[in-house]
């Protein structure tokens, strides 16, 4: 993440019309919700500028217009390349986990199991070339769960001024590319567009 936040700035958002799919079926604002406490979903709001998109994060959708603000722009929908702050971690990893991490996230080769104890008891206990991958993506995993090393994360973009993130026709979820935007804090409903009845 630390390259990203020398990405350009392409200007202030304003006057955004965004949509936001709950489970909660009369909110007057959207807030981070408290069932993802600790993950991704609790850095902030999310929300996409396709309606029908809002419906795969919840049945009850809303229409809420985000805050003008300075946002930084993701260069990339892969969110373990894009939240993953090697400056952040400290001691969260092992000095191999991060060794691992390192490799998987810049394409490189796997680390040399005679050197790294973890690549030498998967390649003992699995047998598949490629289950390192998998064991890593669990190491990033963990820092997505850790709530110090996401307020970090999170008060390291604020601190430069931003008041969220935009994915510019990103493929989250979806293949279809679509607006995504994270706002860090609350964000008012102007109304809400459709229900589980409709």
């Amino acid at each position: 993440m630390s390259e990203q936040l020398k990405a350009v700035i392409k200007g202030l958002i304003s006057e955004v019309i965004g949509y936001h799919g709950s489970s909660q079926p009369d909110l007057s604002e959207v807030i981070p919700d408290p069932h993802v406490e600790q993950r991704l979903g609790s850095l902030g709001t999310w929300f996409t500028a396709i309606p029908e998109r809002a419906k795969m994060y919840g049945e009850h959708v809303y229409e809420v217009e985000i805050p003008e603000g300075k946002f930084l722009e993701a260069p990339t929908s892969d969110f373990s390349k894009f939240f993953y702050d090697p400056t952040l971690v400290g001691s969260k990893l092992t000095p191999q986990e991060k060794e691992m991490v390192s490799a998987l996230l810049s394409g490189g080769p796997p680390p040399d199991r005679k050197t790294n104890p973890i690549m030498k008891n998967i390649f003992l206990q699995r047998g598949q070339p490629d289950q390192w991958k998998w064991d890593t993506k669990e190491f990033v995993y963990r820092l997505f769960r850790d709530w110090d090393y996401l307020t970090a994360f999170r008060d390291k973009i604020t601190s430069q001024g931003f008041s969220g993130i935009v994915w510019k026709n990103s493929t989250i979820d979806t293949p279809e590319p679509h607006d995504v935007y994270l706002v860090f804090g609350k964000v008012s409903v102007k109304r809400k567009i459709s229900s589980a009845s409709e």
